[in-house]
């Protein structure tokens, strides 16, 4: 019997939500084929027909996914200046701990520092995510800018830490807003954030 298209296309996101919870609850080490195939209830040769090469092909794509709803979420602010992204992204980490899915794909960015074919592929999908989502193609020498992205990067960090703290971290990021300047247009930003998130 064929695999009808709404089947495969059912196995392929079940596979790359598997991906993400075991990435963000029990690390890149526990990700190997026969338990993301247990966990999904989906058989290796079914893994193995949407991603030919394995790991090689399932992250990128659980990658991608991730960084392509990140962006359409921000789509809704339009072209922003870096530090005024910074600043909506540092709010939403305080409001909101960040998700499984960005655990997940801080997992897999600390992962290819052992793994050069899988940062070769890695790569240009995090650069695309710290542009588009950071505007880290921003003047590197914005001391400002720079050490908002070392605050957001390093609050990312701190979901891994033992003693991690939702509290802590919301408590901390309120204080840093209390000290940077909003941007001028912060309202009209915050509103078309929720818009986008109630559509």
């Amino acid at each position: 019997m064929p695999v009808t298209q709404a089947r495969a296309d059912a196995t392929r996101q079940t596979l790359l939500k598997v991906t993400g919870e075991i990435l963000a609850s029990e690390g890149y080490a526990a990700l190997n084929e026969d338990y993301l195939c247990a966990q999904s209830g989906v058989t290796r040769g079914a893994l193995r027909y949407h991603f030919p090469a394995g790991r090689y092909d399932l992250l990128p794509a659980f990658a991608s996914s991730v960084v392509e709803r990140q962006v359409q979420r921000l789509e809704a602010l339009g072209s922003l200046p870096p530090r005024e992204r910074l600043y909506l992204v540092l709010m939403s980490m305080r409001d909101t701990p960040p998700s499984a899915p960005t655990v997940a794909l801080l997992e897999l960015w600390m992962a290819c520092r052992g793994d050069s074919k899988l940062s070769a592929l890695m790569t240009p999908i995090m650069d695309l995510a710290l542009n588009q989502m950071l505007g880290a193609s921003a003047d590197p020498d914005d001391a400002e800018v720079l050490a908002m992205r070392i605050v957001v990067h390093g609050a990312s960090m701190l979901s891994f830490s033992p003693d991690f703290s939702a509290e802590r971290l919301k408590g901390a990021l309120t204080w840093l807003l209390e000290k940077l300047p909003p941007p001028p247009a912060l309202q009209a930003h915050l509103a078309a954030l929720n818009k986008r998130r109630n559509e």
